[in-house]
């Protein structure tokens, strides 16, 4: 392949990608300006995942976005079992113990 095809071929990836990401931002405006409000007001430091208890790597996690300051601190693992549905049984107890979920 040519350099020329090369680089029109990672272009049009390039365009690809910017119009999936300004669509998902135009449908996604509210948690965009959840996590912008969340991450001027809730500081990490010296905090603890409210499931695991891990400081390490932790993220803000809203229950509900028209609320941008009710956040739970998270570490990474337990938000991304959160969102991928792969809540295990004793990650799921704690969530809805501490009502990140309901039962």
């Amino acid at each position: 392949m040519s350099t020329y095809k090369k680089r029109e071929k990672a272009r049009l990836r390039l365009l690809k990608e910017r119009e999936r990401i300004s669509a998902w931002n135009k449908k996604n405006r509210d948690k965009i300006k959840a996590n912008i409000a969340a991450r001027k007001q809730i500081s990490l430091t010296g905090k603890k995942c409210v499931l695991c208890g891990s400081t390490y790597n932790l993220h803000r996690h809203h229950r509900d976005y028209s609320k941008p300051l009710e956040a739970d601190i998270l570490c990474q693992s337990c938000h991304n079992i959160i969102h991928n549905g792969k809540l295990y049984t004793e990650i799921l107890n704690k969530a809805v113990e501490v009502g990140i979920i309901n039962a």
